[in-house]
């Protein structure tokens, strides 16, 4: 006899926590931890903020800035760190694999440019 597999049907509220944000996101860092569990911490990335700046000019007339003081390079803000479990990220995967399609498709990309996309990404 083969085995029945029972199926359900469930609706789902969604509900936005006290600590819900929308977070602009350029990249990710990260990986798998002891547990198992894999974290993924987002950034936006940005140049450095001067730490000092001199400003002077004559009053009435446009004051002049000239930066004192700098970090060099890149600044990579981490915004929050998403830490899921294998099964979790194999399902964000295929979530964000049907976005990126759709994406795709609503902007006409051709398989050239989607190659190229790929390619500087990769």
């Amino acid at each position: 006899m083969a085995d029945q597999q029972t199926s359900i049907s469930v609706e789902a509220h969604y509900i936005k926590s006290n600590y819900f944000r929308v977070i602009h996101v350029d990249g990710v860092y990260g990986g798998i931890n002891g547990y198992g569990l894999l974290n993924c911490s987002f950034y936006s990335e940005r140049g450095a903020l001067p730490r000092k700046t001199l400003v002077s000019g004559t009053l009435g007339s446009p004051l002049q800035e000239t930066v004192l003081e700098t970090k060099a390079g890149i600044v990579r803000e981490i915004e929050s760190e998403i830490v899921m479990s294998l099964t979790a990220a194999i399902g964000f995967h295929h979530w964000l694999g049907r976005q990126i399609e759709d994406a795709r498709t609503a902007m006409n990309i051709s398989d050239e440019v989607w190659q190229k996309m790929q390619n500087q990404n990769g």
